[in-house]
């Protein structure tokens, strides 16, 4: 185990620290893999100590680990909900929250549980709507565009609505294509106009709201499950 290692492992932050002050700019720059691969293999609130740790010292260059998750994110093995998460997430949104975004963009791709992604974005988005549609249009998945209409329906703002329609619609493939018309119908977008290839019956609409199987019917552009 690598020096580096061994200061996370052991929760030293004040020896790791000095440890990559103390690099020149090469060091630090393969030192990265290595804190990166150490954090994926810690448990939750390790990983999250060790992550505002590294975010305090030197947010621009350890922003991206966490795609440390990437081997724990399907299981249980970080969690977004626990002290350690809510601190480090605190520190972000008083000290970069700009970057609150970011790294939700980053982890959500990882994540591949509704439960789980929606912990993550209230950790990092809070009740930010606005912010959870930016982070879930970029995600061309059907539970990121399931989530993305349970935030819709939250923000209630149809201002918020038609540019999230406009926006799939530019996008350009056909599960975008079909969530730009199932936003355009359900909160009555009748100024966009565009020709969608399945027509929602208003009774249609309740089916949407009771589950995700139903809702990805109609990404498919399939009749919904009644």
């Amino acid at each position: 185990m690598t020096r580096i290692a061994q200061h996370i492992h052991d929760g030293n932050w004040e020896a790791l620290t000095l440890a990559l002050s103390q690099m020149t700019n090469s060091e630090f720059r393969r030192n990265e893999s290595v804190v990166r691969k150490t954090l994926s293999d810690v448990d939750s609130d390790l990983f999250w100590q060790a992550y505002l740790h590294l975010l305090q010292y030197r947010h621009q260059a350890f922003l991206t680990c966490i795609l440390s998750i990437r081997r724990s994110a399907g299981k249980e093995a970080v969690s977004f909900s626990s002290d350690a998460a809510k601190e480090t997430a605190a520190w972000i949104h008083a000290n970069i929250p700009e970057s609150a975004v970011k790294i939700a963009r980053m982890a959500l791709p990882l994540i591949g549980d509704e439960t789980r992604a929606e912990a993550m974005l209230s950790l990092l988005c809070e009740d930010r709507w606005g912010e959870w549609c930016d982070v879930l249009a970029k995600e061309d998945s059907a539970l990121a565009y399931y989530l993305l209409f349970k935030a819709l329906r939250h923000a209630d703002n149809h201002q918020l609505a038609r540019r999230m329609c406009l926006t799939l619609i530019g996008r350009g493939s056909d599960m975008a294509f079909n969530m730009a018309n199932i936003i355009k119908v359900y909160f009555g977008l009748d100024d966009i106009r565009s020709n969608f290839a399945i027509h929602i019956e208003p009774y249609e609409l309740n089916y949407l709201e009771t589950s995700f199987d139903n809702f990805s019917h109609f990404l498919q552009g399939k009749r919904p499950k009644i």
